[in-house]
């Protein structure tokens, strides 16, 4: 009897070690739940300041309202894919509707910048490009769009400018805008260009026959063009360099003053992404085929720096 009692009771003590082992890990897995391990969305809101009582009761977002299919005005309402990757923020962030925004009109280039560094708002979703620069003034979360830089002319000329060098011609005036990126290439590729306060400028100028191109985000030339089809075309152009991939990064500009703030839109831009790769239908990707499908298929970005945030529904939101 003592001799076949040995395994069984070895049998019964591994038995039991496996079956401590699993209530030790669950009782573990509950007890991080209740306690867990690193900030909360809630914190991270109360230390951006958006719990607090004595601040706007709107969430204040610098926007284009001149920008087709990005930033505009229809009826009265701002629409386009910027707006709707700053309502899907805005809603996130606790501010659920447009009753909840500030809509804070932004006219140029540099009023991108100077509004959230004299804190006229809270969040810049503005075709806002990330670069080395703008970052030494303020803050980025995203990118949440990575575009190419194009050039778009008068139809009437679409045979005759095919390639960057035949921009080099005097006949033909350039424009973009000033601190942009397609500046940097153009200057890259010696091709003489006029550099003007924003890409409204620099379509205006051609709808008046003062430039005969100009170059900037494809996303936004084809913007333009989706209002004015018969009148302008948009080049398949390369501007990119051996030093310059030619592409932008697209993000939303935060204060350096509020890095809680940052964190959050890069959390929540992320969740998005994640979403998205999962297959799953987002904001995001609604709002891209409604509005820019005619740049082909592209896929959400990953956020550069996403904290990892403790939520309301996702417990443990994972890479």
């Amino acid at each position: 009897m003592s001799a076949g009692a040995g395994p069984l009771a070895r049998v019964g003590r591994v038995v039991c070690i496996v079956l401590l082992a699993v209530l030790t890990a669950v009782a573990a897995c509950q007890s991080k739940t209740q306690d867990p391990d690193g900030p909360t969305v809630e914190e991270k809101l109360t230390e951006a300041g958006l719990r607090d009582e004595n601040r706007p009761a709107k969430l204040r977002i610098g926007v284009y309202d001149w920008q087709p299919l990005l930033g505009y005005v229809a009826d009265g309402r701002n629409e386009g894919f910027d707006i709707d990757v700053a309502r899907y923020i805005a809603a996130n962030l606790g501010y659920v509707g447009d009753d909840k925004i500030e809509w804070v009109p932004i006219d140029n280039v540099a009023d991108r910048l100077k509004f959230l560094l004299q804190d006229k708002v809270d969040l810049v979703v503005a075709s806002l490009s990330i670069t080395e620069e703008r970052k030494r003034s303020i803050a980025f979360a995203g990118p949440y769009l990575v575009i190419e830089q194009s050039v778009m002319v008068p139809e009437e000329l679409k045979s005759e400018i095919t390639t960057l060098q035949d921009l080099v011609d005097p006949r033909y005036k350039v424009c973009t805008s000033t601190a942009s990126t397609s500046e940097k290439l153009l200057a890259e590729r010696r091709v003489p260009f006029v550099a003007r306060n924003s890409d409204k400028e620099c379509f205006e100028g051609m709808q008046k026959g003062l430039y005969q191109a100009m170059s900037t985000d494809r996303s936004v030339l084809f913007g333009f063009q989706s209002e004015h089809e018969d009148q302008f075309q948009v080049l398949d152009l390369k501007l990119a360099t051996a030093s310059n991939p030619g592409v932008e990064e697209i993000g939303i500009g935060v204060s350096k003053k509020n890095p809680a703030l940052r964190e959050l839109v890069d959390y929540y831009l992320y969740k998005s992404y994640a979403a998205d790769r999962r297959g799953e239908v987002t904001a995001w990707r609604q709002s891209f085929a409604e509005h820019l499908s005619v740049l082909g298929a592209l896929d959400q970005p990953e956020p550069h720096d996403h904290p990892d945030l403790v939520d309301s529904d996702a417990k443990y939101p994972t890479r």
